[in-house]
């Protein structure tokens, strides 16, 4: 993560360098947020896409209480539940003569963490796998190069 942060003005004014930036900073984070709740792909790219549209149609009413980050983060978050919202509503149409008790989609439309925060501990786990596995390969040739010391020489 980086402490870049837009230039709200130069958003404003519809500056396409400026959302250019934007969209490179973040279409991968709200990528990542979008694929733990939506499993068609096509549908999360549709999601990352609605969520800038929503970030630039929004833009001039920007309150800098939030970071842009949250800004951009809540956009993405509410057309990622719209689109739950859509996808449940045609599922139920579409099983109403069907006899299944089960519920359907409610634990993914209500989530406590922040978008930001999950990708945040995704980060964090994927750098922790990083250096388990660099500490395991540097034991591991510790360990080798030990063995090969202490072993007799071949006759």
């Amino acid at each position: 993560m980086s402490d870049w942060a837009p230039d709200i003005e130069q958003l404003q004014a519809f500056d396409d360098q400026q959302w250019l930036e934007v969209e490179r900073h973040y279409a991968g984070r709200l990528y990542a947020y979008v694929s733990r709740r939506v499993l068609d792909v096509q549908a999360r790219e549709d999601v990352v896409q609605e969520s800038f549209l929503g970030a630039v149609r929004g833009i001039a009413s920007f309150n800098s209480i939030y970071t842009f980050e949250q800004y951009l983060f809540g956009i993405c978050r509410n057309r990622t539940i719209d689109h739950l919202r859509r996808r449940r509503a045609s599922t139920l149409s579409s099983m109403e003569d069907e006899d299944d008790d089960r519920p359907l989609l409610d634990s993914l439309v209500h989530n406590d963490e922040t978008p930001s925060g999950i990708i945040r501990a995704d980060d964090i786990r994927g750098q922790g796998m990083g250096l388990l596995a660099d500490i395991l390969k540097d034991w591991v040739q510790e360990t080798w190069q030990a063995e090969l010391s202490t072993a007799s020489p071949l006759r």
